[in-house]
């Protein structure tokens, strides 16, 4: 999860090499920054709900299956809303599982 922020400066020339237009890319960027900034903000809040292991493993679930759609199915096909979709979705993974852990650790350190 930790390339997640690196993968947008080469994801983009490679959408765009797979003939997808300059805007097109930016927008699958963007979607992910927008899913990103949704899921941080949730985090701490559905840590506190369901406890930060709970909020854990659904992030690591979410980055996992959107991570696999994303590569086996939206790339391959160059479906323009399937790479959208999940990528974007896929952004809601990597926030909820590392401030999840962030919020883990507080709790149980001394």
């Amino acid at each position: 999860m930790i390339g997640d922020g690196v993968e947008s400066n080469y994801l983009s020339p490679f959408l765009e090499d797979r003939g997808f237009t300059s805007g097109q890319a930016a927008s699958v960027i963007t979607a992910y920054g927008v899913a990103a900034a949704v899921a941080a903000w949730f985090s701490g809040t559905l840590s506190a709900l369901w406890g930060p292991k709970r909020v854990m493993w659904l992030g690591a679930g979410i980055w996992t299956v959107f991570q696999i759609v994303f590569l086996a199915v939206a790339l391959p096909t160059d479906n323009y809303t399937v790479v959208m979709l999940s990528y974007a979705i896929r952004g809601f993974g990597y926030p909820l599982f590392a401030f999840s852990f962030l919020i883990w650790v507080i709790a149980v350190a001394p």
